[in-house]
């Protein structure tokens, strides 16, 4: 959590953090979103298909305490609704993070 502290420290009050995490073979999300519940944020799943010959899908995470602007109706349309995971994980921290539980089969 030291290096989580020290982005949350660059953030301005009411700020966003935006986490770029596109991966074929693990699933960020609940790492994200543990990270954001630990420091008290809304998270905000958003996924950019792409569409253009430059532009490739990815998977973004939207982290803030500005709850006003995750109700935006830009933000909450795109937004992807929390996925219920039977997955029981911990929050990653600069000792500890398992990939095995985050790893796509």
């Amino acid at each position: 959590q030291k290096a989580s502290d020290r982005a949350l420290r660059v953030e301005k009050p009411g700020g966003v953090i935006a986490v770029h995490f596109t991966s074929r073979h693990f699933n960020l999300e609940p790492v994200l979103q543990l990270i954001g519940w630990y420091f008290d944020m809304e998270a905000a799943n958003i996924y950019s298909p792409g569409g253009r010959p430059s532009a490739y899908p990815a998977d973004w995470m939207l982290l803030t305490t500005n709850r006003a602007f995750l109700k935006k109706s830009l933000i909450a349309e795109a937004a992807i609704p929390e996925p219920v995971s039977d997955k029981q994980i911990r929050t990653w921290t600069d000792d500890y993070s398992e990939l095995f539980q985050v790893l796509m089969f």
